[in-house]
């Protein structure tokens, strides 16, 4: 459902389906099949390592869904679903995100020609958040990466193509904790192509920091993605609904 502003809202979506944790396992393994109930694997994060589409129950208003070779799930005693870590993740984290609730907003391509020599490019907005009926909080974040582009080498000779992208660390990634009131953050990016290579600054609210050199494009043609991920309800809360509202606007 798209939404202009989040300050009232007449209709919600259906159906509901309710809010998911994340599921922090410190030991992640292959799923024995058949798969015992969610509540007999409460917390648990499994990999599909059975080479084939493995379906995972539906359950309330959540639809059977479908796990590809390799793809994690968890349990978080109500129902299994998708899950992944950081792109980027800190050595020993053992966080797994609801995949349900990722979300990638922009992806904007720049090549030599839109970002050359002296030129620099700045994106920014005011992202809105807020729970309805609710009956936990939650967190969220944004984060803002570059993703350098890559190409297929082989076979050759081979014309104009895109492989795939190889993400940096996050340019920005800053945590916003939802309620049932709204909360408005301004955050963006500058990035400069100079003499000594990029740079870039995140912008926070009404300040500017400098971004370290993992973050940073390699090269000149590359991808800059604005999403939403790693989120979570509270932990005393064993049954998480309400609805979840963002908006990325402009900057008043």
């Amino acid at each position: 459902m798209f939404l202009e502003k989040i300050e009232s809202i007449t209709q919600l979506p259906q159906p509901s389906l309710g809010l998911l944790p994340a599921v922090h396992d410190a030991v992640v393994a292959d799923a024995v099949l058949p798969l015992g109930t969610a509540a007999s694997l409460t917390g648990q994060v499994m990999r599909n390592a059975s080479g084939e589409f493995l379906t995972v129950p539906a359950w309330g208003r959540w639809p059977a869904r479908q796990i590809a070779p390799n793809e994690h799930f968890a349990s978080d005693g109500r129902l299994f679903y998708k899950v992944r870590q950081r792109l980027v993740k800190p050595a020993g984290e053992t966080s797994w995100y609801p995949e349900a609730f990722e979300r990638t907003l922009y992806t904007i391509h720049l090549t030599p020609k839109q970002l050359p020599l002296g030129s620099s490019f700045q994106f920014d907005r005011q992202f809105d958040f807020r729970l309805i009926a609710n009956t936990t909080n939650a967190v969220w974040s944004v984060i803002i990466e570059v993703g350098q582009r890559t190409i297929q080498s082989t076979p050759s000779p081979i014309g104009p193509n895109l492989l795939d992208y190889e993400w940096r660390e996050p340019l920005l990634e800053q945590q916003v904790v939802l309620t049932d009131v709204m909360c408005s953050h301004q955050l963006g990016v500058v990035i400069w192509n100079t003499h000594d290579g990029f740079a870039a600054s995140r912008l926070l609210y009404d300040k500017a920091e400098a971004c370290g050199p993992e973050s940073l494009p390699t090269g000149s043609d590359f991808a800059i993605r604005i999403r939403l991920g790693h989120f979570d309800t509270q932990n005393s809360v064993v049954d998480p609904k309400g609805y979840v509202a963002y908006v990325a606007k402009t900057k008043t």
